[in-house]
């Protein structure tokens, strides 16, 4: 009995690495409905019993989501990604921008010492963007994205991504409130890129901190 219930714990642990793989390559989409039960027994040639345990155990670590009478769902392509989301559900908003601001300031100095060339281009195309698209809170943070992957630490980069990615409402809330003017949060975003691109972390950290408080 013992040698079985090992055995299809094993087959359905090889069963969930291998569907996980192909999430984290893109073959399922965070969003996307995965196969049925009964495609997904043929695609693995594994009973129903070994599925479910594959499915459940996805599950359970938040890369998959059940929704009754509906299917399966991709919820993350990341394990690291699901496991913050959940711990998310957990805590207040505050504490979420308590870290994210935490996070940047060290980011933003790290990246005005260690960023490339080609950072620097992709720091300044996010800055463009986000300077012709002044309303949307995604091209804010994608501008804040591009600076994170020039401090070149994976990760710092992973936890800036995971909380950023609740805090994006947040953003353009505070930005309808502010009375400071587009063209003012404008120059505020110049300024950062102005001092990652001259090396200056001093100048990054203050032009960081800055942005926080708009």
């Amino acid at each position: 009995m013992t040698e079985k219930i090992v055995k299809r714990y094993s087959l359905s642990k090889q069963v969930a690495d291998q569907l996980e793989k192909m999430i984290e390559d893109g073959h399922y989409a965070v969003g996307d409905k995965i196969p049925t039960e009964t495609e997904l027994t043929e695609i693995f040639s594994v009973s129903r019993n070994t599925l479910r345990e594959a499915i459940q155990s996805l599950t359970s670590a938040g890369i998959l989501v059940v929704k009754q009478g509906d299917g399966t769902y991709v919820r993350s392509n990341n394990r690291f990604h699901a496991r913050m989301s959940m711990e998310y559900e957990k805590v207040s908003l505050d504490d979420i921008l308590e870290a994210r601001n935490a996070l940047e300031v060290s980011i933003s100095q790290l990246a005005a010492q260690r960023r490339s060339i080609d950072d620097l281009c992709a720091i300044k195309d996010a800055l463009r963007f986000r300077q012709a698209h002044p309303e949307s809170s995604q091209a804010d943070m994608n501008f804040h994205l591009a600076i994170a992957n020039a401090c070149h630490n994976k990760i710092l980069i992973e936890l800036y991504t995971s909380v950023s990615s609740y805090t994006e409402s947040q953003i353009a809330e505070r930005q309808e409130k502010t009375s400071m003017s587009p063209e003012e949060i404008d120059a505020l975003h110049e300024k950062l890129f102005i001092a990652v691109r001259n090396q200056e972390p001093d100048n990054a950290r203050i032009c960081t901190r800055n942005i926080l408080n708009i």
